[in-house]
């Protein structure tokens, strides 16, 4: 039996993933260099969130000086890229039947807890502004990895592996599904065409009540 449900946020809950990539662009636009060194950090898949990935800019466009100051402005390009963020998915589209699937988590007393990427300090507000803090009994991001913060749910909770779900629509996801042994249930879109063939490949959030608890 199901007793706790874990939901990635971009893309699974909110159709925010092109926001996000979309507002890199927009920060560094008056930048000369900074778009094309942007597609070729995005084309080698660069891992890190987006402190990472603006140090790594800056110290790519600016490779004499030193690397403190690199930092310094990879984090002030971070904290615009932020609140942009913040304003643009606060009234993005959500994934259809987002609000319908966590209310009826709610109404069935089941647990609902957000497990993202996002630095922790930037999502919890964005939850807030779109009024779906109502719904999740924990909101969890970075640094803590996905993995993990499924590990402290099931200690929190009190429950089994099998008694929580995973849902999500990255290998990310998948992954830290996997590492606890729980169900996964994926998130279908465009780009990611090659996650591994799960348990069940969904459009969006509308089947999934459903999906857990009359299967």
């Amino acid at each position: 039996m199901i007793r706790a449900v874990a939901f990635d946020f971009d893309g699974t809950l909110v159709r925010s993933n092109a926001i996000k990539r979309k507002v890199f662009y927009d920060v560094t636009t008056d930048i000369p260099g900074a778009a094309g060194i942007l597609d070729a950090l995005f084309a080698s898949d660069f891992k890190g969130d987006r402190y990472k990935l603006f140090t790594e800019l800056c110290q790519r466009l600016t490779p004499s000086r030193a690397p403190v100051s690199a930092r310094q402005l990879g984090l002030q390009l971070a904290s615009v890229y932020g609140e942009l963020c913040r304003e643009q998915i606060a009234v993005c589209a959500e994934v259809p039947g987002a609000t319908a699937a966590l209310r009826i988590l709610r109404e069935r007393d089941i647990g609902a807890f957000v497990v993202s990427a996002t630095p922790e300090t930037d999502l919890k507000p964005i939850i807030s502004d779109r009024g779906f803090d109502r719904f999740f009994k924990g909101v969890r991001g970075a640094p803590t990895n996905k993995a993990q913060h499924l590990e402290n749910i099931l200690a929190t909770e009190d429950i089994l592996p099998t008694e929580i779900a995973m849902i999500g629509d990255g290998s990310d996801d998948l992954a830290a599904a996997k590492a606890i042994g729980c169900r996964f249930i994926g998130i279908a879109r465009s780009g990611n065409e090659t996650l591994p063939i799960c348990a069940r490949m969904i459009e969006d959030l509308h089947p999934l009540p459903g999906l857990l608890f009359n299967d």
